[in-house]
């Protein structure tokens, strides 16, 4: 093969035909000249086309230059493409996007109401060690020991009991 000269087998139908952009529009058609530029892979190896690819842009070039329309290659029909199952996260988006929005119109309420039992829950700690600080014989001390771990035995050598296993 020299330059973008192609010879084919003896006896084809496209026998030594030059494929230069003055006479590519006469003498091949689309699907032939499609058929040269591709690639194929053998058993030996892979089969390199006829024409390079720099070759055939030149070639496009030359051809566009001269006011001749380059023939296009056809797209594959749509109904061939496989069809994608997608995923189930893709069907769960739509209801995902109207829960979340429903639940950010409740945030403001949540927030204060989580705020409160904050509020709540620190009041009460406060009160509790505010008692036990008072009076260590208040039953709400040795609920607080008893919370904070110290065992009931060492809670009655604190508040001064003789009998370790004295009930309190």
């Amino acid at each position: 093969m020299y330059g973008i000269f192609a010879s084919f087998r003896r006896g084809s139908q496209l026998e030594n035909i030059t494929l230069h952009a003055r006479d590519l529009s006469s003498k091949i058609s689309p699907s032939i000249a499609r058929i040269l530029k591709d690639a194929k892979r053998t058993n030996n190896g892979r089969k390199h086309p006829k024409i390079s690819t720099l070759q055939l842009a030149r070639t496009k070039r030359k051809f566009i230059q001269q006011g001749k329309e380059w023939p296009q290659e056809p797209l594959p029909p749509l109904n061939l493409k496989p069809y994608r199952k997608g995923h189930k996260w893709e069907e769960a988006k739509a209801a995902r996007k109207v829960t979340i929005a429903e639940n950010m119109a409740k945030m403001p309420q949540m927030i204060a109401e989580y705020r409160e039992q904050v509020r709540e829950r620190r009041e009460k700690y406060r009160n509790r060690k505010d008692a036990a600080k008072k009076d260590p014989n208040q039953p709400e001390y040795v609920q607080y020991l008893l919370a904070k771990g110290v065992r009931l035995a060492d809670i009655a050598v604190k508040l001064g009991t003789q009998n370790k296993k004295a009930k309190i």
